[in-house]
C-alpha cells in the first residue's frame, strides 16, 4: 500500500511529499525530499493515523524517528591500544625478516624498517623539539614511509607535502603549517627551493644507517606511547579563499582506521598490498598504514600506473598483489575488466568520491567502498560485492557507503540537527574516534564544521558536519546523494571551484569567472572555466598562470571566453553553464569531417568520452582536453565496440580518430 497526501502545515511542494509504506508488518513514514524534516514527518504520521482512526499516533511517530537513530551507530570498542609505529615495531620483533616494503628491486624487512625509523628519529629529534611539525616532501616509497615513522617516533606531526606542486604552493603550505624542518631528497627540487624561500633547513632520510646501538627490544620498552589525541599529520584540502585548509589528523583515528580497514579487507601478514595514493594527501592513512598495521608486504606502485586499467591489472598479476586501493574513477574502469582480474586477487578498496559502478554478480574479489574525508578520516565501509548478493538488486540504486566502522556513528540530520527518518535526505554528520582535531589556526571554520553533539544517546561529544547530502537506504546502509556546497572531486582529488575562480579573478584581464564541473553521460568529470573581460584573454597564458599556483586536478582542462549568463538576481547562472553542451575548442588543426564508417564511429566515441558536440577526424585527443582517465574510457570503448587493439601508448602515438582508424 502507498498512501500519499500533503498535510496542513507542510510546505506544498513536490519536494515535501510524504508517504506511508507498508511491507508485511512494518510501517514506514517516509519523506520524499530534503524539505521533509523531522517535524513534518511526525505531523504527517499523526495525520495519517488520525484519518485511519488510530489512537496513540503521536507517540508511534516519535518511535519511528527514535528507531532510526540506532541504524547509523557503529560498535563502540576499546582501543586500539597502540598506534601504527607500535604495530610496525611488534612485527619487527615477531617476524624480523618479513618484507615490509617492496619498491622496485629493493626489499626492506620489518626489522630494517623499524631500525631506519629509530635512527632517523634521532636525526629529526636533533633538529626540532617534540610536537614541532616536520614536513615530508618525498615521492611515495620507502623513504617516505621511514620519514613518517621517524617523525612519529620523535613525537612530531608530519606535514604532508606533494613534491609535484608548484614551489609557491609548497612554500605557502610550509609557512601555514609552521613547519620546523623539511625532509626531502636530491630529486625534489621544488621542495628544496620552497624550503630555502621559507628559511627552513632541509634534511635527507639516511637509508644506509647501521647503528649497532639500536636494540628493538629496548625500543619496545622506551619508545613513547603516542598520545592518541596528538597530531599525526597535517594535510591540506582545498579552500574557497585561495588559501588551502590545513587539517590536523590524530594518531588515535589513524589507528582506528588502520584496524578497521585491515579487518574489513582481511589484510594479513601473508598479504601483498599496493601503495598507490600520491604523496601529500591524507589518503596515506588509508592506503599505506593499514597494510603495515596488519604486517603485510607493501608494494610501491610505479609512476603512471593509473593511466590504463589493463596495465594496472597486469602489474597486479605480475607482482602477485592480493590487496589494492585505487581512486574511484580509475577503480571503476578496473571493475569493468573482469577478464583481466588475476585469480589470486582478493580485495580492491575504492576511495576518493562516490562509486557509481557495481561489481557483477560473478565478481571474484571484494570491492570495498571506503567513505571518509580528511576532516573525519574513514567513517564507513561497504562491501559492494557481498551487498550485491545479500540485498535484491532492485532495492539498490547508487553504491552505498555502507555502515560506520568501529567507534564511529553516522547520522542524517535536518538543518536544525534533528534526525530524520529513513529515506529522508539530510546532511550526513559524524561522531566518534575518527574525527580530526579540526583546522589549524582557523577556529571560525572549525566551529562551523565541528559542533556540540545534540544526540543525547551518543557517548562522543563532538559532531562533524560533512556537507554531504545522504539518506538511510535499504537495510540501513547509507547512500550519499550529493553535496550541500559545490565541492567536486576530479580524478579522486577534492576541488573547490571557488578556489580556482579566486585565482582567475586575480588576473587583471578577467572581470568575471565561473568554474563548472561537466560530467558527460559516458565520460568522466571535467572542469571548465568560463571567463570574460574587457580585453583579449590569452587562454594559454591563463592556463599557465593556474598551473603555477594550483595542483594539477584544480587546473581546468577547458576554457570558454565570452559573456556569462546571469539570473534575475544578477548572479552567474551556474546551472545553465553546467547543462549547456561543450563546443569543440579552437585547435591547431582545422575541423575535418570524418570519412568512412570507422572514422565516424571513432569521432563519436571521442565526442562521448569528452562530452563534446562534435569531433573532427584530425582532432588531437589531448588538445581536446583528454586526460588519463578519459583515455582509459576511450580505450575500453574502442576495443569493445570496434575491436581496436590499443593501449595508452598507442593513443599517445596516434591521438586522432583518423590516425587510429588507419592503424587498425
Amino acid at each position: 500500500m502507498d498512501v500519499e497526501l500533503v498535510t496542513d502545515g507542510v510546505v506544498r511542494s513536490p519536494a515535501a511529499m510524504m508517504s506511508v509504506e507498508v511491507t508485511g508488518d512494518m510501517v514506514e513514514f517516509i519523506g520524499r525530499g530534503p524539505m521533509a524534516g523531522t517535524d513534518e514527518v511526525r505531523g504527517f504520521a499523526a495525520s495519517v493515523a488520525q484519518l485511519l482512526g488510530e489512537d496513540g499516533a503521536e507517540e508511534r511517530a516519535r518511535s519511528v524517528v527514535r528507531d532510526e537513530l540506532t541504524v547509523g551507530m557503529g560498535p563502540v570498542e576499546p582501543g586500539p591500544a597502540f598506534g601504527v609505529w607500535r604495530a610496525v615495531l611488534r612485527h619487527a620483533l615477531a617476524s624480523p625478516e618479513k618484507c615490509a616494503i617492496e619498491e622496485g628491486e629493493r626489499s626492506t624487512s620489518y626489522d630494517e624498517l623499524a631500525r631506519l625509523a629509530v635512527a632517523n628519529a634521532r636525526l629529526i629529534a636533533g633538529q626540532v623539539r617534540p610536537r614541532e611539525p616536520v614536513a615530508v616532501g618525498l615521492e611515495r616509497g620507502t623513504q617516505s614511509a621511514v620519514a613518517q615513522l621517524a617523525a612519529f617516533l620523535a613525537d612530531c606531526p608530519v606535514v604532508l607535502i606533494d613534491p609535484t606542486l608548484p614551489p609557491a604552493r609548497v612554500e605557502a603550505q610550509l609557512r601555514q603549517s609552521r613547519t620546523a624542518v623539511v625532509v626531502g631528497d636530491s630529486s625534489t627540487d621544488s621542495v628544496r627551493h620552497s624550503a630555502a624561500a621559507a628559511g627552513l633547513k632541509i634534511i635527507e632520510v639516511d637509508m644506509d644507517i647501521h647503528d649497532s646501538t639500536i636494540d628493538l627490544h629496548v625500543e619496545s620498552n622506551v619508545s613513547p606511547q603516542l598520545d592518541p589525541d596528538a597530531t599525526s599529520h597535517i594535510a591540506f584540502t582545498s579552500g574557497s579563499t585561495g588559501t588551502p585548509k590545513a587539517v590536523e589528523l590524530r594518531h588515535g583515528p589513524m589507528a582506528n582506521t588502520a584496524a578497521a580497514i585491515a579487518a574489513a579487507s582481511e589484510l594479513a601478514p601473508d598479504s601483498r598490498a599496493s601503495w598507490f595514493c600520491p604523496p601529500g594527501v591524507g589518503l596515506v592513512q588509508v592506503d599505506l598504514f593499514p597494510s603495515l598495521w596488519a604486517g603485510a608486504t607493501v608494494v610501491v606502485a610505479p609512476d603512471g600506473l593509473g593511466r590504463d586499467p589493463r596495465t594496472a591489472w597486469k602489474w597486479i598479476e605480475e607482482r602477485a598483489i592480493s590487496h589494492a586501493q585505487m581512486p574511484t574513477a580509475f577503480a571503476e574502469q578496473m571493475i569493468k575488466l573482469e577478464a583481466d582480474v588475476p585469480g589470486s586477487f582478493h580485495s580492491l578498496r575504492v576511495a576518493g568520491e562516490r562509486l557509481a559502478v557495481w561489481p557483477s554478480m560473478s565478481c571474484t574479489y571484494q570491492v570495498l567502498n571506503v567513505y571518509g574525508s580528511t576532516e573525519a578520516n574513514v567513517v564507513s565501509l561497504c562491501d559492494a560485492t557481498r551487498l550485491m548478493h545479500d540485498v535484491p538488486r532492485e532495492r539498490l540504486s547508487a553504491v552505498p557507503i555502507g555502515r560506520p566502522v568501529r567507534n564511529v556513528n553516522m547520522y542524517v540530520l535536518d538543518s536544525e540537527l534533528n534526525p530524520v527518518p529513513r529515506r529522508v535526505i539530510g546532511e550526513l554528520c559524524v561522531s566518534g574516534r575518527s574525527l580530526s582535531r579540526g583546522y589549524l589556526d582557523d577556529e571560525a571554520r572549525a566551529a562551523a564544521k565541528f559542533v556540540a553533539n545534540p544526540i543525547d544517546s551518543d557517548p562522543f561529544p563532538v559532531l562533524y558536519r560533512s556537507g554531504d547530502l545522504a539518506r538511510f537506504g535499504a537495510d540501513g546502509v547509507v547512500e550519499v546523494v550529493g553535496r550541500i556546497d559545490d565541492e567536486v572531486k576530479i580524478d579522486g582529488v577534492r576541488v573547490l571551484p571557488a578556489e580556482i575562480e579566486h585565482e582567475l579573478l586575480s588576473l587583471d584581464v578577467i572581470a568575471t569567472a565561473a568554474v563548472v564541473a561537466h560530467e558527460p553521460p559516458q565520460g568522466s568529470r571535467v572542469l571548465v572555466a568560463y571567463v570574460d573581460g574587457d580585453g583579449k584573454i590569452d587562454v594559454d597564458a591563463v592556463r599557465s598562470f593556474l598551473e603555477a599556483r594550483l595542483p594539477a586536478p584544480s587546473v581546468p582542462r577547458r576554457y570558454v571566453v565570452g559573456p556569462l549568463p546571469t539570473g534575475r538576481n544578477g548572479k552567474i547562472d551556474r546551472l545553465t553553464l553546467s547543462e549547456q553542451p561543450l563546443d569543440r575548442p579552437e585547435l591547431s588543426a582545422p575541423f575535418s569531417a570524418p570519412e568512412g564508417e570507422r572514422e565516424k564511429r571513432l569521432c563519436g566515441i571521442f565526442a562521448d568520452v569528452l562530452g563534446l558536440g562534435a569531433v573532427g577526424a584530425d582532432d588531437d585527443f589531448f588538445e581536446l582536453g583528454g586526460g588519463s582517465l578519459q583515455a582509459a574510457m576511450l580505450i575500453e570503448r574502442a576495443e569493445s565496440e570496434l575491436g581496436v587493439d590499443m593501449d595508452f601508448l598507442t593513443l599517445v602515438d596516434r591521438p586522432t580518430p583518423r590516425r587510429l582508424a588507419a592503424a587498425s
